[in-house]
């Protein structure tokens, strides 16, 4: 395990880069997880999916986005879009200093930044990407901003505070501007690359049925419901999505 700094016009990220266990190829792409709404590169699910995938056979590269663990920034100013810059900033830093192709992997709103992510590389013609791993990818942000939600947190959508309260931290109202006017499923339509995503059955947070939506907008991709699944992928559970993961990655 490496520790790493990525620096970027914003600031710095933090970054854990991870070897796989054991022999592996060096063909293999290195898998970059981006990890949920308040919630950073050392916490579950994103450690444990790291950890499974070094056991796999695959590099891993972890990161916090700026607001978060420890990176540089304020999360009261992270939106949606900071954070689609911040995950560019470190697909850069692999294309250059790694010089290694790449799997992108990512947890709930950390899944939705590297759908429009993806999609704004392969719109600019400097798509890069193997394929995308998205575990419960927060597609919902856009529309359960404008209804005043995020989390289990309810705020008056027409009169945004400076700041509201989430899971012990705060998050400012550029966050829900921001993602009121994502244009969420015509914005990740522009990805037509290889994608798995996996979807918990008793997810609170990104609820299954969001898995129709997602199909409509990226009909090319392969859709799993995990049976009793929650939205953190427990350990259990966590097991299951990764062996359907990684069955998808061996064909990439």
């Amino acid at each position: 395990m490496k520790e790493i700094t990525i620096p970027s016009p914003a600031g710095d990220i933090y970054a854990v880069l991870s070897p796989a266990v054991g022999e592996t190829s060096s063909d293999k792409p290195l898998v970059v997880i981006c990890h949920g709404l308040m919630m950073n590169s050392w916490l579950n699910p994103v450690r444990g999916i790291s950890d499974g995938f070094n056991a796999a056979g695959y590099d891993t590269l972890r990161f916090d986005f700026r607001g978060s663990g420890q990176s540089t920034g304020n999360v009261t100013e992270m939106t949606p879009l900071t954070e689609v810059g911040d995950l560019q900033a470190v697909i850069s830093y692999v294309q250059l200093a790694l010089t290694r192709n790449i799997i992108l992997c990512g947890h709930s709103l950390g899944g939705l930044v590297s759908l429009i992510t993806a999609a704004g590389l392969e719109q600019a013609g400097e798509s890069i990407l193997k394929g995308l791993v998205m575990f419960a990818p927060a597609v919902n942000v856009e529309a359960d901003s404008k209804a005043g939600r995020v989390g289990l947190e309810t705020f008056d959508p027409v009169n945004i505070p400076d700041t509201v309260a989430v899971w012990g931290s705060e998050l400012g109202r550029c966050y829900f501007t921001t993602a009121m006017n994502l244009d969420t499923y015509r914005t990740i339509s522009g990805y037509t690359g290889p994608l798995c995503v996996l979807m918990g059955e008793r997810d609170k947070l990104v609820t299954c049925d969001y898995s129709s939506k997602i199909n409509a907008a990226l009909p090319q991709a392969e859709l799993h419901v995990i049976p009793k699944g929650d939205h953190l992928f427990s350990r259990g559970i966590r097991a299951k999505a990764l062996d359907i993961a990684l069955e998808f990655m061996s064909r990439l």
